[in-house]
């Protein structure tokens, strides 16, 4: 009958149309003809194949591409074929066996056989080889010789045919090229002879699916073997092809195949062909079967997601807690293992050396579920010790792509040993026991004891601060108007903040100018502070944050308040004395600069006039403050605690007001991370005699409303000349 081929996508739900429906009548029974698709845009219809089909070119917007069981489907010769689609199911044979390169064709290609002939008085013997075979994945075998010794003076080897060269990468997944074709065998050249051809290459084949790339059935691309020969010798076996799959789940115990071709059959017989390439990106389940045999061995390149281990739960003495690992395929067994101390190497099995060192200890195992997750229940292990390290790892067994999670490091910063609610470092910062709860005693866990040592029960003033720790007695220390840290009822200035740099904002868009001086200097975010660094070896480089406070320098007279939240991570140049990080508050009468290092042996003021904080290479922030309550005389506080009183700073010379922090004339040795600055001008608390909400110690314009400024100058209008 004629075939009869409906012009829309065959599509995997029924669809009726009368014109089908006629020919059906007419056609009685027979089942509908093979077709051959031609890539298109599916626009998220289901595309299922019948017995027969032969598919060509690249289908994308794909719901569900089906091959079903018993059906064999076939790619077109020389077209690569592509499918991207929301899930795959093939149950089938999808079949591109032979749809590469055709003979002596494609970057692998076998060489031809060769011929020779000898004669004698009466009769001439002919000599041939076979053809080489293909390479892909690996070299394509050469063909055997020949051993050339009839009526020659010398005996010798006619060389076969060359085997192809290996091509292709596999780490690239767009790169998916044909397989190559075999040489062809050399024939005797008399009549009604002929050589072997040489077998097609395998062709290519990409899968990539949304969800699920199902295999029950086989996905092929073998090369084809070369043919025999009749009066001459065989032709050499086609390269395997290439075969990418792209899923996150690959289940089903089917086989993904891209082999050689055999040599063919002659009076000397053709070389094998080399195995193809498969490239597979997802989780694959260890029952799928993945050929890619020839003369040399082709490769299987999978590439999986990283297995990720999650501890759920606190670690503490006899607590139970979860250890979850993700992104590993649904039914898959996950390891889990753990040792005492840091990530060391070993032990290695299955091909995957983990990060446990020799005395790592299997934990147990655990079956992933339908979200791909495996999670083991357990009790922390008498190993763990208060403030100890316990290293745990995740591993999966899989064809070729076994995989582990990174470390997971249990330790002092992370443990709470006696499960207080405070990590048992720094239980160990603050001085109390990591093996006990209450180290007071005082009924309250360490966790929430809010003044430790001390009985929290004792709160005279009732403000819900211990009286051991009250830092305002009788009054309420939540109450803190200014931001200053000194409750409202014992601050005797007022704080009016100014300027503020916070976290890892850019101190640009807070409105800070950025200076440099020298090369190497650069500045960015780090965590949740912002970093200044000096990279130059050059001596003098500076980088730093300024702003110009000239029109508050009438308020700044009445006293001002300068914090900063610094870590100094690197400031040693034992050569240049001003290396350091450093903050700066200048009236453009004097300056005062404090700079803070990480060297050995300085004094809180040096010969120079100027103060610097010697701490030690630190990791921790600190809280750095210079603070005036007469704008003449400074206190350096650190932490809350005075360290330096009556600090007057140094003359101004030829410097400008400026407020500024940064990293100072370092010679590549200053970094320094601010998560926070503040400057702020400060007056006396007392009476408001005028009644306009400022205390006569702050009063810009006494007898007048300060807040009245119409001409907008700073200055209230009452005092306006």
């Amino acid at each position: 009958m004629e075939r009869f081929i409906l012009p829309s996508p065959r599509f995997g739900d029924n669809m009726a149309f009368s014109s089908a429906l006629f020919v059906l009548m007419f056609a009685g029974a027979s089942p509908a003809p093979a077709a051959t698709w031609v890539g298109a845009d599916w626009g998220g219809s289901d595309f299922v194949v019948a017995d027969g089909d032969v598919l060509s070119g690249s289908f994308t917007g794909v719901g569900h591409f089906v091959v079903p069981a018993g059906a064999v489907v076939t790619v077109a010769s020389g077209v690569p074929l592509s499918v991207d689609a929301h899930r795959i199911t093939v149950d089938g044979w999808l079949d591109a066996s032979g749809a590469g390169e055709a003979s002596e064709q494609g970057s692998g290609a076998g060489g031809h056989g060769r011929r020779t002939s000898t004669v004698g008085d009466y009769i001439t013997h002919v000599y041939t080889t076979g053809g080489g075979g293909a390479g892909h994945g690996a070299a394509g075998q050469p063909a055997p010789p020949m051993w050339v010794d009839d009526y020659v003076a010398q005996p010798y080897w006619l060389e076969g045919g060359v085997g192809g060269v290996g091509y292709g990468n596999d780490a690239d997944f767009g790169d998916r090229p044909l397989g190559s074709g075999g040489g062809n065998g050399a024939a005797f050249g008399g009549p009604g002879s002929w050589g072997g051809a040489g077998g097609a290459g395998g062709g290519s084949v990409g899968l990539q699916a949304a969800t699920l790339i199902q295999i029950s059935g086989e996905i092929l691309a073998d090369g084809r073997d070369g043919g025999d020969a009749y009066l001459g010798s065989g032709g050499g076996g086609g390269s395997g092809g290439t075969i990418v799959l792209e899923a996150p789940v690959m289940l089903g115990a089917g086989n993904v195949s891209a082999r050689g071709g055999g040599g063919g059959g002659g009076q000397s017989g053709g070389g094998a062909g080399a195995g193809g390439r498969l490239k597979l990106a997802g989780l694959v389940n260890p029952a799928l079967g993945l050929d890619v045999t020839g003369s040399g061995s082709g490769t299987i390149f999978v590439s999986s997601t990283a297995v990720d281990l999650q501890v759920v739960g606190t670690v503490s003495a006899g607590a139970q807690v979860e250890l979850v690992a993700a992104g590993v395929a649904p039914g898959e067994q996950v390891f889990f293992a753990g040792a005492v101390g840091s990530p060391a190497f070993g032990p290695c099995l299955w091909g995957l050396c983990l990060d446990l060192g020799p005395s790592a200890t299997l934990l147990g195992t655990a079956v992933a579920d339908a979200a791909g997750e495996a999670t083991l229940q357990l009790v922390v292990p008498l190993a763990i010790q208060p403030n100890g390290t316990y290293t745990l790892q995740a591993a999966v067994q899989r064809r070729a792509n076994s995989g582990k999670s990174p470390p997971r490091i249990v330790d002092g910063t992370t443990m709470d040993w006696d499960g207080d609610g405070l990590v048992d470092a720094d239980e160990l910062a603050q001085g109390s026991d990591p093996r006990d709860p209450d180290t007071d005693g005082d009924g309250v866990l360490d966790g929430v004891d809010r003044c430790p040592g001390m009985d929290d029960s004792a709160d005279a003033d009732a403000d819900g601060v211990p009286d051991d720790c009250d830092i305002c007695p009788g009054g309420d220390d939540r109450l803190d108007t200014d931001g200053d840290r000194i409750p409202d009822a014992c601050d005797a200035f007022v704080d009016q903040l100014r300027y503020l740099h916070d976290g890892s904002t850019s101190p640009v868009d807070e409105g800070w100018d950025f200076g440099a001086r020298g090369p190497g200097v650069s500045e960015g975010p780090w965590g949740d502070a912002w970093e200044i660094r000096d990279e130059s070896t050059v001596g003098g480089s500076t980088g730093s944050f300024h702003l110009d406070p000239t029109a508050l320098l009438d308020d700044a007279a009445r006293g001002w308040r300068y914090t900063v939240w610094l870590q100094a991570v690197h400031a040693t140049d034992p050569t240049n004395p001003n290396a350091s990080v450093f903050f700066e508050f200048c009236d453009g009468q004097h300056r005062w600069p404090l700079r803070f290092g990480t060297r050995a042996g300085l004094t809180v003021v040096r010969p120079d006039g100027e103060a610097e904080l010697t701490v030690g290479a630190t990791t921790t922030f600190h809280a750095v403050e210079l603070v005036s309550h007469d704008g003449t005389l400074a206190d350096v506080v650190v932490d809350g605690t005075v360290v330096l009183s009556g600090y007057g700073g140094i003359a101004a010379g030829a410097v400008a007001p400026r407020v500024i922090w940064g990293s100072a004339d370092s010679g590549g040795m200053g970094t320094g991370r601010y998560a926070r600055v503040e400057w702020a001008t400060t007056c006396p608390t007392g009476p408001d005699t005028d009644g306009d909400g400022v205390s006569d110690g702050c009063d810009r314009c006494e007898g007048f409303d300060d807040a009245i400024d119409v001409d907008g100058n700073g200055i209230p209008d009452g005092c306006d000349v």
